[in-house]
């Protein structure tokens, strides 16, 4: 009896657990060892009278093929992330037409409370043959689908915990790290019995239907006390009258217990929800004919797409700049006052931030704290306007500066000396660069002289010597020769040194 050659599909789809919709379509995929025909698999989720189900069929779809039906025989199989078959099941002697689907009886079932998914991958194999000897040679095509999933946070700042009356629900005072609005409201409630509910509630219309959430009790120091996990789905159609659902967390210590660590007064709740609304990407990644094609290869095959998409993610993570989340975090924790332990004070307005940033981020800050080490500092006093301040500050914790102007350009790189922050003065010297301008260029020019930065006043220099006729002619060169003709001078005469 021959070998059984058979045309092989595998579909892997990541992030599984996240899929919101009512099904999820694979890449199509072209047969030319059956008659040249064109298929996909359709995964349904929670079909009619399966709720707590998902299912998986062949389709075909419409090709260029000569015959109009094609009858196949095939099998279905599920496997986990690990490549351990959950289910299998074998489909004889189906007809499929290229003009017409009906609705298909030969679906492939299985309960989702069976299904245990490492890495949330769940693979879908589709096996093709006609019979044990019409296929000439076998095949294997490889495919994935990725859902994207995204993350968001925030904290959760409980006043006056102590103040808190029994089954009387308290709104939590809230701020998104990486959205202008909150992702969700937060209620605090306390029974009469002293157990302590933290309530949940995402906003409905902004994300998706799957949603998990994580919510973190931290103590004074920052330590994690505390976390508890929830996820659930959200109903397809909502009416005006039907109550939102919630994420309702039942924490282990008791109002007691969280008066005694912090006597009564204000503590944090750290929420991180994690949540889907689209198809990452979806398709075929590799396609092999006329090989010995074990199991086993076929495996192997499997983990190296795994690799690959690994490698995909790592750069993707790269490319993106997925420090920004990093970035959003810290930022958080600054503009709520977590944890900060030092106050900067202006002349008008102070600034709580963590000395651990201002020691990372300025050598000038990292000497103070050095030379006062064994004292309590709890404020640094500077003699600068709160823009200013807030803009340094802003820089220090997450790297960018916002609303830039000349101007204000000018002002941070002085700053940036001052408190010897390097990169901050290469950012501000950048954008006065690229801002350069015949209005703005002196003073520019003056400000890289006075502080020595000869790379900076040799491209200004450079900027003037090709705008020369513009700047020379200007009421403000005129100026600056009055008033430094020395510099002046030197940057006419560089002009002809060049030539």
């Amino acid at each position: 009896m021959g070998f059984k050659k058979d045309f092989t599909y595998y579909w892997q789809i990541k992030n599984f657990s996240f899929a919101w919709k009512t099904w999820i379509l694979s890449p199509e995929f072209f047969v030319d060892t059956i008659d040249d025909t064109v298929w996909r698999l359709v995964m349904v989720l929670r079909p009619p009278s399966f709720k707590d189900s998902i299912g998986c069929y062949l389709t075909r779809i419409c090709d260029k093929a000569d015959s109009v039906e094609c009858r196949i025989n095939y099998e279905l199989e599920y496997l986990d992330g690990d490549g351990y078959s959950l289910l299998l099941k074998q489909f004889s002697g189906i007809t499929f037409d290229k003009n017409y689907n009906p609705a298909r009886k030969d679906v492939l079932l299985v309960l989702k409370n069976y299904i245990s998914l490492p890495g949330d991958t769940l693979t879908i194999i589709c096996r093709m043959w006609k019979d044990p000897w019409s296929l000439k040679d076998e095949g294997r095509c490889f495919a994935v689908t990725r859902i994207k999933v995204d993350k968001t946070s925030c904290a959760a700042f409980v006043e006056n915990f102590g103040s808190l009356v029994p089954n009387i629900k308290r709104a939590i005072c809230i701020k998104s790290a990486s959205r202008d609005t909150a992702f969700a409201s937060v209620n605090i409630c306390v029974s009469e019995d002293g157990k302590i509910c933290i309530e949940v509630i995402p906003i409905y219309n902004e994300i998706s239907k799957v949603l998990k959430c994580i919510v973190i009790l931290l103590g004074i120091e920052g330590k994690q006390l505390e976390c508890c996990r929830d996820e659930f789905e959200r109903p397809e159609k909502k009416s005006e009258d039907t109550p939102e659902q919630s994420f309702k967390f039942q924490l282990i210590h008791t109002k007691s217990e969280l008066d005694r660590l912090f006597n009564g007064r204000s503590f944090y709740v750290q929420c991180e929800m994690e949540y889907s609304t689209e198809i990452d990407y979806s398709k075929i990644e590799k396609t092999e004919y006329a090989l010995d094609l074990s199991k086993d290869m076929a495996m192997s095959n499997l983990k190296s797409i795994h690799s690959a998409s690994v490698e995909d993610e790592r750069l993707n993570y790269l490319k993106e700049g997925r420090l920004d989340h990093l970035k959003d975090d810290l930022m958080s924790f600054h503009q709520n006052n977590i944890l900060c332990d030092i106050k900067v004070i202006t002349r008008s307005e102070s600034f709580f931030v963590h000395s651990l940033v201002l020691r990372a981020r300025s050598a000038v800050f990292h000497n103070h704290f050095l030379n006062d080490f064994g004292r309590s500092i709890n404020f640094i006093q500077v003699d600068l306007d709160p823009d200013i301040v807030h803009r340094m500050l802003l820089f220090l914790y997450s790297d960018s500066l916002e609303d830039l102007d000349t101007t204000i350009a000018r002002r941070l790189y002085l700053v940036a000396i001052t408190y010897e922050i390097p990169s901050l003065k290469r950012k501000c010297s950048l954008f006065l660069l690229e801002n350069l301008q015949p209005s703005n260029c002196c003073d520019t020019l003056l400000l890289a002289d006075k502080h020595q930065d000869r790379n900076m006043k040799a491209i200004i220099q450079d900027y003037i010597h090709q705008h020369d006729e513009e700047i020379y002619s200007s009421s403000e060169w005129n100026n600056f020769i009055k008033n430094n003709s020395l510099l002046a001078a030197e940057t006419m005469c560089l002009k002809f040194k060049k030539k």
